[in-house]
Parts: structure tokens; sequence; C-alpha cells
């Protein structure tokens, strides 16, 4: 789903189960709704552009949303849905195997309220939701999607913007309706209070899953303190500078469609067709696994790069990552 133009979502494939029939809710009202909720617009590497939504949870303008939609941008701009007030705004950290990216807007002394936020284990099957979203990127007025919780404590395989695979665990289902655009928004209760952060979605029946929002604070709680972990990444990506071929996990290292020019792989040496194999001595079996271990250092880092040729050569360099895109 990425273009031009894109909106942030993420498909549930390979889910069955028998969707409870939606229920409507005669409150809380439109404005309630929107109350510390922002449109996300992405510009990415590449000159792509994507859209989604967060959720304020900081009166000091930090915002929670999805990691995919936000992987990959060089520039993230927010808005309020209430006020239609801009800011940019930056990545403060993200768990990637949670779909968690905790961000929080630039300028300083903003006012900004924040969502009413509830307790997600408290949540039932056949309770009556809500979901809020940026409806395909178009911006103003949030749609708002009707249903009940069918499900809780999933796991399901999700498909990426790329056709990558990855397994989220413990969500929320719910028969809400959901668009593309709508990932990182809040599910409510029927109080009108945040259970749940939308992730991903059955587009060919109304289906929706949303993270548990104490897990998604949890990662919050986590950033703030600064405290690094084998799931929660805090402050800016190091960048080698890559870009992957997608769908190729034979385990032989990660192919390179791609070297962005003026990047450390390129002043390495590596060129599109290559097969990058270690990094650091550590063996590289796919893109994903290189990506997980360029994750783990800060910019600045200096690693070293083991790669195949296209000529079936093997080859090293030391190189400094930089700052790039978030993972």
């Amino acid at each position: 789903m990425r273009g031009p133009k894109a909106w942030a979502a993420a498909i549930a494939v390979g889910v069955v189960c028998t969707a409870a029939p939606a229920a409507g809710l005669g409150a809380p009202t439109q404005a309630q709704l929107e109350r510390g909720i922002v449109d996300i617009e992405v510009s990415e590497s590449g000159g792509g552009a994507a859209a989604g939504t967060g959720i304020v949870v900081g009166t000091d303008g930090v915002i929670l949303t999805n990691n995919h939609v936000v992987k990959g941008s060089t520039r993230i701009r927010v808005r309020d849905v209430r006020t239609n007030r801009r800011w940019s705004a930056e990545v403060l950290g993200y768990d990637v195997t949670g779909d968690v990216a905790v961000l929080r807007i630039t300028k300083r002394g903003v006012s900004i309220r924040t969502a009413r936020l509830g307790n997600s284990a408290k949540v039932r099957v056949g309770d009556p939701v809500i979901a809020v979203g940026n409806a395909n990127g178009s911006g103003g007025r949030a749609e708002v999607s009707h249903g009940v919780v069918s499900r809780l404590n999933r796991s399901i395989n999700v498909e990426g913007a790329l056709g990558e695979m990855e397994r989220l665990t413990g969500v929320i289902q719910t028969t809400t309706p959901l668009a593309p655009g709508e990932s990182g928004g809040p599910l409510y209760n029927a109080a009108g209070r945040v259970v749940g952060m939308t992730a991903a979605a059955s587009f060919t029946v109304a289906r929706g899953f949303a993270i548990p929002i104490n897990r998604a604070l949890a990662v919050v709680r986590q950033v703030r303190s600064g405290k690094d972990s084998a799931t929660v990444h805090i402050g800016p990506t190091a960048f080698l500078g890559v870009r992957l071929v997608t769908g190729v996990s034979g385990g032989d290292g990660a192919v390179l469609a791609g070297v962005l020019a003026g990047s450390p792989a390129a002043e390495a040496g590596l060129r599109a067709g290559d097969t990058v194999t270690a990094l650091d001595g550590t063996r590289v079996a796919s893109g994903a696994g290189l990506a997980g271990l360029i994750g783990r250092h800060r910019p600045g880092d200096v690693v070293t790069v083991t790669w195949t040729d296209q000529t079936g050569a093997t080859r090293s360099a030391r190189v400094t990552l930089t700052t790039g895109p978030t993972a």
C-alpha cells in the first residue's frame, strides 16, 4: 500500500472467526471522540508519503501511534482533529514487535488536550466499542465506526505495506469496520474511554484488531524513562542506507534493491544486487534480520558489513552509521 500517496494500515492475514453483530452507541458525541486525536502525515525516504492516526497521551505533546504508521519516516506532521492546528513531530522511541511508536510534538509549550484513557484489562467479549480515525488519509472530521468486542487475546499475522509478514499477539478483535489510515487511532468503550489502539484490519470482513491500551502505555512509560530493551528502541534510528528486496527470506542474506547516494553503504561500495551476509560478525539471514541488527545500534556506531557482490566475491568494510528513518 505504499506509493506516491499511501495510507498506513496493516492487513490481517489468515484470521478465521465468526464476528458478533455490530452494535450502535448513542454516546459519546463526535466532539468527545475527537478529543486528543491527531491525523499523522508522514514523508518517507524515497519520496513517498503515508497517513495514519495518533492518540495524544501527554500534555507535553506526547502521541501514541502504530510503528508501521511512521516506519521509514523522514518527516512527520500532526494535525489536531478538533482545532485543525498542525505541528511537526519527532519519534521518541518505538517497539517494532509490538507495533507501537511514541511521538512528541517538537514545538514546546503547545496546548493540546489529551485523550480520555481507560483500562483495557476490563474489556470483555460483547462490549460495545467505537473506532475513530483518519479514514483513507482524507483528514477533516474523524471517521467513526461502531461494533463490539468479538474475541480477546488474539494472535494474528499481519501484512505490512511492503509485503513483510509480522505477528501481533494479545490483541483485541472487534466487529468495527475500518479503513486504511485509521491505524494508530483509538478504540473507545461505551463510556468514551480509550481501551485500545487500532493496529490492523481485515478489509474483506468487517473486523478490526487493536492493541490493548495498557500494553501501549507501558511502552510510553519505558520510552519516557529512556531505558532501551530487547524490544523497545529509544531515540534516533541508526541508518546504513540500503533498500531491501522484499519477499526474500531464503536464509542466505539480505538482498539489496538499491543503495542511497551519499549513505554509509554507498561509501563502503555496496551496490544494488549485492547480498549482505553479516554485520559485525553476526550472520544475516534476511532483510528483516539486517534491519533488526542495525536497530540495535545508535547513529555514530562503527560496524563491519560483510557482503557478497554480484561476481560472487566476498567483501567487507567498516562503516559509521548515521541517523535515518524510523525502523
